[in-house]
């Protein structure tokens, strides 16, 4: 209401519990920046650090990674080269799709879940969905983690069978 010829202004004021607009603004402000996140795709070197995986580019740029249960082996591949999509909000990265085109060693990467069908084992790879059984030569060492996550390095020598050089057991399920 304005005031007219010698009237006085009527204020009124409507007040809520502080802790209730105070909650409710945090959550405003929380809303607001995860939908201003910015759409990011990329590649660099997954580092472990104290307080969770760090993703570092080739700009030097770090990012920390915040991954659901289905990604929770970003935590075991330090120092492997992953490309990556996601969500970035500063210098926080949530990661959508993932996959690693070469392991430590420069040979080709197979991972996921180690299966035992039959007397062979495999896996289900995350980057081409196929099924790929793991040479016999490697049976003993890798018998103990099947139901694990894990990432294996070597080359094709047959129908979906690879040579296994290196093996890497990513993380263990609870």
């Amino acid at each position: 209401m304005v005031p007219w010829r010698g009237q006085t202004a009527e204020l009124r004021c409507y007040s809520s519990p502080k802790s209730l607009s105070t909650r409710a603004g945090w959550w405003i402000v929380a809303l607001c920046a995860w939908l201003s996140a910015c759409a990011w795709r990329g590649e660099g070197l997954v580092h472990g650090a104290a307080l969770g995986p760090m993703l570092e580019t080739s700009t030097g740029e770090r990012y920390k990674l915040v991954y659901g249960e289905d990604d929770r082996m970003l935590a075991y591949l330090d120092g492997h080269m992953v490309v990556m999509e996601g969500r970035r909000i500063g210098r926080t990265l949530k990661v959508g799709e993932w996959s690693i085109p070469a392991g430590l060693h420069g040979l080709n990467v197979w991972y996921g879940t180690l299966e035992r069908r039959g007397v062979q084992l495999g896996l289900q790879d995350r980057n081409s969905g196929a099924y790929y059984f793991l040479g016999p030569d490697v049976t003993d060492a890798l018998a103990p983690y099947v139901g694990e996550d894990v990432l294996v390095e070597g080359y094709v020598v047959g129908n979906h069978l690879v040579k296994v050089l290196h093996h890497q057991v990513l993380a263990k399920r609870d």
